[in-house]
């Protein structure tokens, strides 16, 4: 596959010249592209094959390239007409086993009370998380503190907290079903931006509120029509939401962690059933709510 190199006639050399994309730009275009437009969603004979986390992770940091792009008649679709739009944040996961962290893009962040498709999304799992927004860009001496266990300079970069509920989704298979497509394993979903579909942005909390306070000890609900479903607390969360954030800084990520960036620290408790017309909140005990209504 090709693309004409933007520019290189202007540099006086007649005609475009095609330059071949590399495999994982092939890739994340189809992620892009798959997101953008909605079902019909990958196969077994037409996913993608990711072959490493490494390239999982190429392929996310493509997709943020991508995606940022100024947006044409053909990067749209129904999903997201206008977009996915620039990286916004990061969200993280994987616990209680490995990590894993993958990009937010802006036109995903939705604020509550939000009404999603559940079949042009594909959605699956719907989590109960907290966010935090940075305030300033995270410096050399901020990452250094905090890698090195001072995680109060966590509160001292963060302008925002947020309750949220994480939206995942995969391009593949119908809602729920995931597992039922072959192939699809952790390097594939870790490739494609970890699985998010969408953050719901609930209330905001004052930071020193949040500082003063022991997270690990933080209970949240998943209700289903005011029915409680799944709970959990910050303590679900590598610890405290506090050590996820570390393991973010730990691991670093492209072009580091900017003011404005919204973090997602994990889930304190997960809901992977639910219908259409339900109503989902996530309570935070002591602190506020975050809701979402399925559409079909």
């Amino acid at each position: 596959m090709f693309c004409c190199w933007p520019g290189f006639e202007a540099m006086g050399c007649g005609t475009s010249v095609p330059v071949e994309k590399s495999s994982a730009t092939i890739k994340a275009e189809l992620l892009v592209n798959a997101r953008l437009n909605g079902p019909p969603f990958f196969t077994a004979n037409t996913l993608p094959k990711i072959q490493s986390r490494d390239e999982a992770l190429t392929i996310q940091d493509e997709m943020v390239r991508l995606s940022a792009a100024p947006v044409t008649r053909s990067k749209v679709g129904p999903a997201f007409p206008e977009g996915l739009g620039k990286k916004a944040g990061w969200k993280i996961g994987g616990w209680p086993t490995q990590g894993i962290r993958g990009p937010l893009f802006e036109n995903v962040l939705l604020p509550s009370p939000a009404s999603m498709s559940c079949s042009l999304l594909n959605l699956g799992t719907l989590e109960a998380e907290m966010g935090f927004v940075l305030g300033r860009d995270m410096s050399a001496d901020d990452e250094a503190a905090i890698t090195g266990g001072d995680l109060d300079r966590i509160w001292e970069i963060t302008d925002k907290v947020h309750l949220v509920i994480e939206a995942c989704a995969l391009r593949c298979g119908h809602p729920f079903e995931w597992s039922q497509v072959e192939g699809v394993d952790a390097n594939f979903m870790l490739a494609d931006a970890c699985v998010n579909a969408a953050v719901i942005i609930g209330q905001e909390l004052f930071v020193e509120q949040c500082r003063a306070m022991d997270l690990s000890t933080v209970r949240a609900h998943l209700n289903v029509n005011g029915e409680s479903k799944s709970t959990g607390t910050g303590h679900d969360v590598n610890g405290n939401p506090l050590n996820s954030f570390r393991w973010l800084v730990e691991q670093g990520v492209p072009g580091g962690l900017k003011k404005g960036d919204l973090v997602i620290t994990g889930a304190f408790c997960k809901l992977p059933k639910y219908a259409v017309g339900d109503t989902i909140t996530a309570k935070f005990e002591g602190l506020g709510e975050v809701s979402l209504k399925i559409d079909a």
